[in-house]
């Protein structure tokens, strides 16, 4: 005869206590229903962003994008929960030759040779620069990338694409050409954007042209870490400059400036906003940082996967 649990000669089954218990399990089940849809974990949904309709015309020129020796290797990292693998990131923006008198004391700098005609880059809408470098066989730096980008060619010491290490004075000429102020206005597209998502900022990266639309593969809140003030700040962009607490220190691993970063300094920051993207560039007044809209034209630099 099996044991009887509980009061001798008592049924084990206990219509209250059974209902009781279905009554948390069903309570249970809606919360965890309803954390599911508040989890912050989950990833929101961001509509696409549409393909420009027309794109400006094929006269868009890079020496060979093919060409290893045009592009600079930049090892992979890990930044917390952000990764990223290695690349190849090109010497140049994306160009094209035009005939300009403007630049006639520049010329010996021309690739092309020749007076007058010049390598000028190509200015695209953020929309447009992300969707060429896609239909390249490419992508855009990001702002994470970028920093570190920066910091390589301050290092000195870089490889091409084929193993080979760049000469330092290539290196130097080519982080001059994106920090050092000019009259010449210079600027580039960085693949960052800001949406606004039930009350709360995230930044959206890594887009991929997928049906018709630039689809962001990185989508998370805007680190509490960031500086979120429209200031001045320092930034180490200068060579010679190497003390603490710049930008290129201090960037958190979406690669923004926050609240550790020096709040004197050369570079004007723009800090992020709903439906803004981010470009770098330099004019008259010095070095700066800044979201904004994405119709303003400006060049992109075109980066390649490690292999291809």
């Amino acid at each position: 005869m099996p044991e009887i649990i509980g009061d001798k000669g008592k049924s084990r089954f206990d219509p209250d206590l059974a209902r009781e218990i279905n009554e948390k399990i069903e309570r249970g089940s809606r919360k965890e229903t309803i954390e599911e849809k508040l989890n912050p974990e989950q990833e929101p949904i961001v509509q696409p962003i549409e393909r420009p309709k027309s794109l400006p015309n094929n006269s868009v020129l890079i020496l060979d994008k093919d060409d290893l020796t045009n592009y600079i290797f930049l090892e992979g990292k890990v930044y917390g929960d952000y990764s990223y693998s290695d690349r190849f990131v090109s010497k140049y923006k994306l160009r094209e030759v035009v005939k300009s008198s403007h630049y006639d004391n520049y010329s010996q700098h021309s690739p092309v040779g020749g007076k007058g005609f010049i390598y000028e880059p190509t200015k695209f809408s953020w929309t447009e620069a992300l969707t060429i470098n896609q239909e390249l066989g490419g992508t855009t730096l990001n702002l994470r990338q970028f920093v570190d980008f920066l910091n390589l060619l301050k290092s000195g010491r870089a490889f091409d694409g084929k193993g080979y290490i760049i000469d330092s004075q290539e290196l130097k000429m080519i982080y001059s050409d994106i920090t050092e102020k000019d009259k010449f206005y210079r600027a580039e597209w960085l693949d960052v954007a800001f949406k606004e998502i039930n009350d709360k900022l995230y930044l959206l990266s890594e887009h991929k042209l997928e049906n018709g639309g630039l689809v962001p593969k990185y989508i998370k809140e805007l680190s509490q870490s960031t500086l979120m003030s429209f200031t001045k700040i320092g930034s180490q962009l200068s060579l010679t400059s190497f003390f603490k607490k710049g930008w290129l220190d201090t960037a958190n691993e979406q690669g923004l400036p926050t609240v550790e970063t020096k709040k004197s300094g050369k570079l004007t920051y723009y800090y992020p906003r709903k439906n803004s993207v981010t470009n770098f560039g330099v004019k008259e007044e010095g070095p700066y940082l800044q979201c904004r809209d994405p119709y303003f034209e400006t060049g992109v630099r075109l980066v390649r996967p490690e292999k291809f």
